[in-house]
């Protein structure tokens, strides 16, 4: 039971890392697009 409930915690945390690296990518790629060369 324990065991499960830190398993469910780092999916969480998992999930709003990847909503975090998301993000990131996101904003990054929008530079890149605007970027003057």
């Amino acid at each position: 039971m324990l065991s499960r409930a830190v398993a469910g915690g780092e999916g969480i945390i998992n999930y709003e890392l990847g909503i975090m690296n998301w993000e990131v990518a996101r904003i990054n790629k929008s530079n890149l697009l605007t970027a003057d060369y």
